[in-house]
């Protein structure tokens, strides 16, 4: 699928309802979404990420990131570039761009926003994270801060989908079992994959 027609059936699909929990659910932990989840409950912080769409010769790709291993409780984990909502900017738009420039060195003026997807709650931080969508027409130079980000890597759109496995992860709260991509050396589980799991549903017509 090229870019162009990975647009088209994005900007169809925000014209619809979102796949939303269900489509998130399908790659949450065991037990993460409970019959009384709230994605967006009173008191969380408001944060957001970006999926930085971009074609390459293998395919659609966007960047993710491994943190840094600063014993945080994400610490080494794959995520999607992004963070938490200044008050004096637009949410969640300008936050993921400004979080993205300031983690990856992604220049905003170069980013064409499609629009967001469902947001989701992250009880371990207390944060609401709204996704949005967005498409360069270049390949992205990238650098990262190493404050936060311990490396940039690019994943294939297509190559999520065929790496669908469930795993056991080691947290700071015990051993839990989850349904994960595996593509490469990139493990991606947790919130993020919920994450991607409602964007590949998108581009699937789900």
């Amino acid at each position: 699928m090229t870019l162009e027609k990975v647009e088209e059936v994005i900007q169809e699909a925000l014209t619809r309802p979102l796949p939303g929990v269900s489509a998130q659910t399908e790659m949450a932990p065991v037990g993460r979404i409970t019959s009384d989840y709230d994605p967006e409950p009173s008191g969380a912080r408001k944060s957001a990420v970006l999926i930085l769409l971009h074609e390459t010769k293998e395919g659609v790709a966007f960047p993710v990131i491994r943190r840094v291993d600063d014993g945080s409780t994400h610490a080494g984990q794959i995520a999607l570039p992004g963070g938490g909502q200044e008050e004096y900017e637009q949410f969640p738009v300008a936050t993921a761009l400004r979080e993205s420039q300031e983690e990856i060195g992604a220049e905003p003026s170069s980013v064409e926003v499609l629009g967001v997807l469902t947001p989701l709650y992250i009880p371990v931080s207390n944060f609401t994270v709204v996704p949005v969508v967005g498409v360069t027409r270049h390949v992205p130079h990238l650098t990262p801060d190493p404050s936060e980000v311990a490396e940039i890597c690019t994943v294939l759109v297509e190559s999520l989908a065929a790496g669908r496995t469930v795993r056991t992860f080691h947290t700071y709260r015990g051993a839990v079992d989850a349904p994960c991509f595996v593509t490469g050396e990139v493990v991606i589980w947790g919130a993020t994959a919920m994450v991607i799991s409602e964007f590949l549903a998108i581009l699937s017509g789900g």
